[in-house]
């Protein structure tokens, strides 16, 4: 015991007088790569839910692409309602978009937005949920879709102002809010077709 004792109190000894330290660079050296370790972690982490994101868009889309093809004489009488403008022209374009909401489990919420004028001023409407109207007295109030800013204002109002406009798909990273937006072009007028899953306590974007 003895013996054990006094070879290590020499190694001890033996080691102070060697002062030996961390090296600075070698410190340095584990930062880096802890650092690095953990931004590629995180790299993955978000490339892994944007491509999942992304994927999960293209079926949503795919599904209501498969909708409105098997549909397009629906879509077609949409136009000619919302030019003919009566409320039992709203009143069947409403009964249309519950129709093609509920055609696919997939689908998320639709909403028709169509455009009007309030005196020169472009007006943006919507057909969601229930109808608000009375056939019998050829009453109908629309009601107005309130577009959000950096996100479909601009790309609505150039729609609505005659251009041509692609698909436009837009999400959120961090939770499963997203806007599938598919523009329509009649005979008779134009219409946009928004399918969007949000979160109860705001729309996407605002």
């Amino acid at each position: 015991m003895n013996v054990a004792t006094d070879i290590s109190m020499i190694a001890e000894a033996s080691i102070a007088g060697l002062k030996v330290e961390p090296r600075a660079d070698a410190l340095k050296k584990w930062v880096v790569i802890f650092f690095a370790a953990a931004l590629l972690l995180a790299g993955l982490v978000i490339g892994g839910t944007y491509f999942s994101r992304a994927r999960y868009l293209n079926v949503v889309q795919a599904q209501a692409d498969e909708v409105l093809q098997q549909n397009e004489n629906l879509l077609a009488e949409i136009s000619q309602r919302l030019a003919a403008g009566q409320a039992t022209d709203f009143k069947r374009i409403f009964e249309i978009r519950n129709f093609l909401a509920h055609q696919r489990s997939g689908l998320p919420n639709l909403t028709i937005i169509y455009a009007g004028k309030f005196g020169d001023k472009l007006a943006l409407y919507q057909a969601s949920g229930f109808y608000w109207g009375d056939t019998d007295k050829n009453t109908f109030q629309p009601a107005y879709f309130e577009c959000t800013r950096n996100l479909d204002c601009d790309y609505l109002k150039k729609f609505f102002s005659g251009d041509k406009v692609d698909v436009l798909k837009k999400s959120t990273i961090r939770d499963s809010q997203f806007n599938i937006y598919i523009p329509y072009i009649g005979k008779e007028t134009r219409f946009v077709l928004l399918f969007d899953s949000r979160n109860s306590y705001g729309k996407l974007g605002s």
